[in-house]
């Protein structure tokens, strides 16, 4: 079983932006992630985790 990790408002986080071709800051957001992969960032994660 995958392990899930949720840091919630988050102070920064430095993400890749596929619309801007760059790197941005994002302030105040929720940063999941498993043992393997991103699965989100952004305001307000709702699911549960593991």
């Amino acid at each position: 079983m995958t392990t899930t990790t949720v840091i919630r408002q988050a102070d920064w986080v430095v993400a890749s932006s596929e619309a801007k071709s760059s790197h941005v800051y994002l302030h105040d957001v929720d940063f999941v992630f498993s043992e393997t992969e991103i699965l989100f960032v952004g305001v307000h994660y709702e699911e549960e985790v593991s």
